[in-house]
């Protein structure tokens, strides 16, 4: 049988490793390399807002659609007087669950009302945005903790 004329030749196995590694790549190409995990998402904690009287009724009617229970902390009277002596303004805070993360919403009033929303455990941005627009919250409009 004749030699194909389009076959490799033979490595030189006699040769040194290197020589080797060389000659392999010339003919197999380039090597397949592992391939890298992509780089990890940042986490946020929560995001901060400020909020029209409007929004906040949405808000308020969405927390009460997806069953967010109003918290009311044990030393409740003693924080709001705390609150009043450094001029705090009063702030509502709902507690619930939103797939499968734990969610705070902290409503402040006053002048400029502001929202936060704390995420437990921290999520993607990614994530967090989903579950923002499932409370009706714009990304836009705030900043991320």
């Amino acid at each position: 049988m004749p030699p194909d004329r389009d076959a490799l030749p033979q490595p030189p196995w006699s040769q040194a490793p290197s020589e080797v590694e060389a000659w392999l790549s010339s003919t197999g190409g380039r090597r397949p390399s592992r391939a890298r995990p992509p780089p990890r998402q940042p986490r946020v904690r929560g995001f901060v807002a400020r909020c029209t009287p409007t929004e906040e009724r949405r808000l308020l009617h969405r927390l009460a659609r997806f069953r967010f229970e109003r918290v009311s902390e044990e030393g409740e009277r003693l924080s709001r007087a705390l609150d009043r002596l450094v001029r705090v303004p009063p702030s509502e805070t709902y507690r619930g669950t939103l797939a499968g993360t734990r969610i705070l919403v902290r409503l402040r009033e006053g002048a400029e009302r502001r929202v936060r929303i704390v995420f437990t455990p921290r999520l993607t941005r990614r994530n967090a945005a989903r579950i923002l627009a499932r409370l009706g919250v714009d990304v836009l409009e705030g900043s991320w903790l």
